[in-house]
């Protein structure tokens, strides 16, 4: 293909490369950016390099900013928040690396992708090719163990009281963990009569921020004089994103106990009569002593 210029001295043929475009002195070069992969993958934990290339040599000091997700912030961490090309950089010179670390920690969480993109770019530079890259990150951390407490309150000796089972899982999950209960009536003590909840049966489900759930048992207090009484709770499935301790059991037991405090009336220690007194015998007389008579002469 050919241009026309027309000049004053005349009409000039030219072909397309000769106008190119040809910087001034003021003009940067122009050149692209592109992340070297569109993804990555590793585990919490681990590290990997990501790779930025420049397609030339950008003929001064170019600073390339890196962003990411910020909603995933307590993920990751990168070695970096932007990465640098100097003029006259040429072959492994026009990439560069930053390091992103996955976080290891102790939660139970979904997998999850982190997103790298370009800050705003210096003048003269342009995204071509992988304009952003996604770090795929895989939990470390096993599924959660549940377990449950045997607490124990005294029944009091009227109105009610709170017998409370607390349910607790080794560690948050973020996968919603669930499992189910059932206040089985096989204890001692009495449904209704001793204590009472309803429903007896449900499902206690943690968010991703709770460790403990109760079951509440209300109690009825009395002044009956009985033994310490029993209420068992099961925790058992269905149940999800969690597991008993040891992994094998189906179902897990716990047993509450009712006090009485109902004191027995103490049977009064009779007084014992005080015995008679001891009488003093008299005293024995000192017997006069009889006079010696005198002889006569």
């Amino acid at each position: 293909m050919w241009y026309f210029l027309v000049l004053a001295s005349g009409i000039v043929m030219l072909p397309v490369a000769a106008l190119a475009w040809v910087p001034t002195a003021n003009e940067p070069t122009p050149v692209t950016v592109s992340f070297g992969k569109s993804d990555y993958q590793l585990n919490e934990g681990q590290t990997v390099d990501v790779t930025i290339t420049l397609s030339a040599d950008p003929g001064r000091t170019v600073e390339i900013p890196i962003t990411g997700s910020s909603d995933l912030a307590n993920e990751y961490s990168l070695s970096a928040s932007s990465v640098t090309f100097e003029a006259g950089d040429s072959g492994d010179d026009l990439t560069e690396t930053i390091t992103f670390t996955a976080v290891d920690d102790t939660r139970d969480e979904v997998s999850e992708t982190v997103i790298l993109q370009f800050g705003a770019l210096p003048d003269g530079v342009t995204v071509e090719g992988n304009h952003q890259t996604r770090v795929g990150i895989e939990d470390n951390d096993g599924t959660p163990t549940v377990s449950i407490d045997s607490p124990s309150v005294a029944e009091g000796d009227s109105g009610t009281t709170t017998l409370t089972f607390t349910a607790t899982l080794s560690a948050a999950s973020e996968r919603s963990p669930y499992v189910s209960y059932e206040v089985t009536k096989e204890g001692t003590a009495s449904w209704s009569t001793d204590y009472y909840v309803q429903p007896l049966e449900g499902k206690l489900t943690f968010s991703s921020t709770e460790t403990q759930k109760t079951v509440a048992i209300t109690v009825n207090g009395d002044t009956v004089i009985e033994p310490d009484e029993t209420v068992l709770v099961t925790l058992k499935g269905p149940m999800g994103n969690v597991i008993f301790s040891p992994p094998e059991l189906i179902s897990v037991t716990a047993t509450g106990t009712i006090i009485d405090d109902d004191a027995s009336t103490p049977t009064p220690t009779p007084t014992a009569t005080p015995p008679p007194p001891t009488s003093t015998p008299p005293a024995t007389p000192t017997p006069t002593p009889t006079p010696t008579p005198i002889p006569a002469h």
